[in-house]
């Protein structure tokens, strides 16, 4: 198996994650980490069915608060391949991701699926349809979770 074709895949969750309900500074109230189980996958939908292969834990550093709602936005991007996705602009889901000082939220897949779904996502480059039900093309991509 060629280099190229074993760790395209994984390289397609290089997560840079920046989660913040506000800024302070350069310190963040939010801390995300994100955690992948099993090989990586070039359709974006796999990620939110499995309740195992894609994981979210946030923790609330901000002692002063005891508690935090928020919400994600997310952005893709295929480094030189022309291709740009993300969360429409504006777009809020329906309810808020509490955050408890001291806890960690763990999320899943199918908690994230709101952030996908069809609608509600802008691209450029490939249809919005391609991103969520198709492959993305193979190369390096930025994935990017931000509030």
């Amino acid at each position: 198996m060629t280099f190229k074709k074993l760790f395209t895949p994984l390289l397609f969750f290089i997560v840079c994650f920046k989660v913040s309900a506000q800024l302070s500074g350069d310190n963040y109230p939010v801390q995300a980490h994100v955690h992948i189980n099993g090989p990586g996958s070039l359709k974006l939908s796999e990620y939110f069915s499995s309740s195992t292969r894609l994981g979210v834990d946030l923790i609330l550093k901000d002692l002063t608060k005891s508690s935090l709602e928020v919400y994600l936005s997310w952005e893709l991007e295929g480094l030189g391949l022309g291709v740009q996705a993300g969360s429409m602009p504006g777009f809020m889901p329906g309810s808020f991701i509490t955050l408890t000082r001291g806890s960690i939220k763990k999320l899943s897949g199918p908690d994230l699926r709101a952030y996908f779904q069809p609608g509600m996502i802008s691209a450029w480059g490939l249809s919005e349809q391609v991103i969520y039900h198709g492959k993305l093309p193979e190369g390096f991509k930025d994935f990017c979770l931000f509030n």
